[in-house]
């Protein structure tokens, strides 16, 4: 996050309480592999198998769960003064952004909703990708007055359907247009 961002947020941070506006939930990709990969040592352990086999084949599919569902797993949480990423596994570090100068968002949803124009898919059904990505774009006033554009693009992969009830609270509560730059 850029300083000019950091510096406007720290100014509207000072007397204001943040009010919640909408938070998502985890997603169901990581329960899953929780499960399946308790299921996959019960199923070892009752078939006799020895340690090292089933322990390769666990810590294989965990590692491919996690890659292609479980990636950027986290929630995103709406307040009146910022939008907090807070993700469940500890690889990417949790941050906030500050929502005074956002003029713009647009969004791409991952694989889940294949009639939406939103979705990343190849020919209508293939996914490209399992997360989805937020797109926020800013105008600030450098020191000579003049327009300043940035961009933040934010990947997260929250549970099916509340990036859209997310998108819609964000347009609505904050008048936002929303963009279609894709």
């Amino acid at each position: 996050m850029t300083s000019r961002v950091m510096r406007s947020y720290q100014q509207q941070q000072k007397g204001q309480m943040d009010k919640l506006l909408y938070k998502t939930k985890n997603p169901i990709s990581l329960y899953f592999c929780a499960v399946t990969s308790i299921l996959f040592v019960v199923n070892a352990v009752l078939n006799g198998d020895n340690f090292w086999g089933p322990f390769i084949y666990i810590l294989a599919y965990a590692i491919a769960v996690y890659w292609y569902l479980a990636n950027y797993s986290g929630r995103l949480i709406l307040t009146s003064n910022k939008i907090m990423v807070k993700y469940t596994i500890t690889k990417y570090l949790d941050f906030e952004i500050p929502l005074t100068g956002l003029v713009e968002f647009d969004y791409k949803k991952g694989f889940y909703d294949l009639a939406s124009d939103k979705s990343y898919v190849v020919n209508g059904f293939v996914p490209k990708i399992f997360y989805d990505t937020l797109i926020l774009k800013y105008e600030f006033r450098n020191t000579k007055k003049e327009i300043e554009k940035q961009e933040t693009k934010i990947k997260i992969n929250t549970r099916m359907f509340q990036f859209d009830k997310f998108a819609e609270t964000l347009k609505k509560e904050f008048k936002i247009k929303e963009t279609v730059s894709w």
